[in-house]
């Protein structure tokens, strides 16, 4: 038996309607379809979709009902609420084209609560500026200048509340701010030139031949999670939801975009202690399941399993891990796949129709020959073939005593694709 609360209830609707509302549809599209072209690339501030875990992505990315590890709160915080003592967890990731991704979270509990913080960050490594010369061809190869290294940031920073609401159900909760922030670009107009070329042309500004402004974004976000422990035979049902916020713009009267909000919904178990009926004193083979719906991406899934061997009979405390995973995005517009946070276009695109290019007072703007300069807005070239396509990650972790404290260590590479590979290490501290 287990004591009920209205508090789960109110949880489970709460995050039952998230997707829904939280998804929104295209001002073109009356009902929600996860595999719709207009869903694709609608989310900026991305960095925050990124992995946070070596054990996760190993395991694929199929995290959300994973309890006691304090990586959870960068997929789902309610698994915090399986941590015992005070906790420390840092984790850092070699990504593609130089850049790197850093996360940490602190965790303590409260009585039979767990609340803590969290903290990532963006290393876009060296990127060379570039600036359009005046009058030049922007199709020229010599149309722009090199101005130096830019420097941008990106980061959040959060705090997070885990409850266990009864003895089978959880309940988590995180509030993040996060920034990205690109530093001052300077502002450009352009003109068809006599020959039918694009070339600069500067603002009207008596004081600079160019204006500037700050390229850079802040937000409050939430994350929003579940578990609940059916209790049979160790099967866990998770929900997760996180970056919802409201839509953003990185300067006045510019495009709004939304965050990339994400929703989750997995299964795990023990696969010894589900065939036999009792958990395996020495070892486990824990397998993940789980559906990952983004707001800009396709619907996808993940898998992945964990073979754990305790070894404390050759020294205490000791336990080491065997993990692998994969994520497969459902693909019904040609060759987009969606893989752990990362949209690869392969797409052919064709023009869907062309309008007038507008001043800033919003005047039509024309060519020397008086005609509207027109612009294309393209759409992809939709097929009906349909598979999918899956990415392969392996990694191992090692669990050792130091004292009071039970350190773990964990590694993943994940493969992507052709050039695209990522190394993670993670290490977590937790007193006993």
């Amino acid at each position: 038996m287990y004591n009920t609360s209205w508090w789960a209830v109110l949880a489970s609707v709460v995050l039952a309607v998230a997707p829904v509302w939280g998804q929104g549809l295209p001002d073109n599209q009356h009902s929600y379809d996860p595999t719709s072209p207009q869903r694709l690339g609608q989310s900026g501030m991305t960095f925050l979709q990124a992995g946070g875990s070596a054990r996760a992505e190993a395991l694929g990315g199929a995290f959300t009902a994973v309890q006691g590890d304090p990586s959870s709160v960068f997929y789902n915080v309610a698994g915090m609420t399986g941590l015992s003592g005070i906790t420390a967890y840092v984790n850092q990731t070699d990504w593609f084209v130089d850049m790197a991704l850093s996360h940490f979270a602190v965790a303590m509990p409260l009585g039979s609560m767990r609340l803590g913080i969290s903290f990532l960050s963006m290393d876009y490594g060296e990127i060379v500026g570039t600036q359009l010369l005046q009058g030049a061809d922007i199709l020229h190869p010599d149309a722009v200048a090199i101005t130096g290294e830019i420097d941008p940031a990106a980061w959040a920073a959060g705090a997070f509340l885990a409850v266990p609401l009864t003895d089978r159900f959880s309940f988590g909760v995180q509030v993040k701010y996060a920034v990205q922030d690109f530093g001052a670009g300077p502002n450009f107009n352009f003109r068809e030139g006599s020959k039918g070329e694009w070339v600069r042309e500067d603002m009207q500004d008596p004081d600079s031949p160019y204006t500037f402004t700050d390229l850079n974004v802040h937000a409050w976000a939430f994350d929003l999670g579940s578990q609940y422990d059916t209790g049979f035979r160790n099967l866990l049902i998770s929900m997760s939801m996180q970056n919802f916020a409201k839509p953003k713009e990185f300067f006045e009267g510019g495009l709004e975009f939304n965050l990339p909000l994400t929703y989750r919904i997995g299964l795990s178990t023990d696969a010894i202690e589900m065939l036999t009926g009792q958990p395996s004193p020495t070892q486990t083979a824990n397998l993940y399941l789980e559906a990952v719906d983004g707001r800009d991406v396709l619907l996808d899934a993940a898998f992945g399993i964990e073979y754990l061997i305790d070894m404390s009979a050759m020294s205490p405390g000791v336990a080491v891990a065997l993990r692998g995973g994969r994520r497969a995005a459902a693909d019904k517009v040609g060759h987009m796949q969606q893989i752990s946070g990362t949209v690869f276009m392969e797409q052919v695109f064709e023009v869907d129709h062309t309008e007038a290019r507008r001043d800033a007072d919003g005047n039509i703007m024309r060519d020397g020959q008086g005609n509207p300069i027109n612009l294309p807005y393209y759409k992809p070239v939709i097929d009906d073939k349909g598979y999918f396509e899956d990415r392969l990650s392996l990694g191992a972790g090692l669990t050792l005593p130091l004292g009071n404290i039970k350190v773990g260590i964990d590694y993943s590479y994940s493969d992507y694709g052709p050039e695209f590979t990522s190394h993670m290490w993670g290490l977590s501290l937790m007193m006993r």
